[in-house]
């Protein structure tokens, strides 16, 4: 990736470039999807030149959290918790607004940016679409289960690791480490045995055991998330969307 300018202008944005092939592609397709949705990365434009794409994106001007965990190794409880909810909320309101399941596949802190004080999502290359009616976003699975190795180690979940069937709960499970890695616990491998897991909230600690749960069938949904939340009226999909409109600014930015 590096940094893009318009001719003549000077904001900033960023291009990546790629061959042209069906992972580059699926990424352009879930982009072009997600484009007014909040905490998205931005796209901009797409330049296709002989065998390669160019993604034109927005530039996000405070950096990735991996790059703020680099630093301050850690981010305040109610901080880490808001992204979890955050996420949850973007993920659920696509499928409960359009009928739409996506999988990202690969979230960790280095795919969740911040612009301005609001959280974005990007690197949509391991995306999945899923429709209820498969109206050419997706091939349709059986019971919307994929099977094929994505991620990164430490972030997929057990189904992945053990070359099981899975569905967004995979994201769930990811989000979960995410989460623990936030509040400074270092063994991600089991998270749930670090000593730093008793001096958590009673609030955060149920949102870490039911989101990292071995069992998919135990694990929470994105659903169960925005349920657990303390944060919004679950059954009020204007108030989620309202609130997912709003920029927010972090204390550890």
């Amino acid at each position: 990736m590096f940094k893009a300018y318009k001719v003549g202008g000077s904001k900033v944005f960023v291009a990546k470039e790629q061959q042209i092939t069906k992972w580059a592609e699926s990424e352009i397709v879930s982009m072009k999807f997600l484009a007014n949705e909040p905490f998205i990365v931005g796209l901009i434009d797409v330049v296709y030149e002989e065998e390669k794409v160019f993604t034109i994106m927005e530039y996000c001007n405070q950096g990735s959290l991996r790059d703020i965990l680099l630093k301050k190794k850690s981010i305040p409880e109610k901080d880490a918790v808001q992204i979890i909810d955050q996420l949850a909320r973007l993920f659920y309101h696509i499928k409960a607004e359009k009928n739409i399941e996506i999988i990202h596949r690969d979230l960790k802190p280095e795919n969740l940016l911040f612009h301005d004080g609001r959280l974005k999502i990007g690197d949509w290359g391991l995306s999945k679409l899923h429709h209820g009616f498969n109206k050419g976003l997706s091939t349709s699975k059986a019971l919307n289960e994929y099977y094929s190795y994505c991620g990164t180690r430490n972030y997929v979940s057990p189904e992945i690791e053990h070359s099981m069937p899975y569905n967004s709960k995979t994201d769930v499970y990811s989000a979960g480490i995410i989460l623990a890695e936030c509040v400074g616990i270092k063994n991600l491998g089991y998270p749930l045995d670090d000593p730093l897991f008793e001096k958590l909230s009673p609030h955060t600690q149920h949102l870490l055991k039911k989101m990292l749960a071995l069992d998919p069938f135990e694990r929470f949904s994105w659903e169960d998330v925005c349920k657990c939340s303390e944060n919004i009226n679950f059954f009020d999909l204007g108030i989620m969307k309202t609130m997912m409109m709003k920029s927010t600014k972090f204390s550890f930015l």
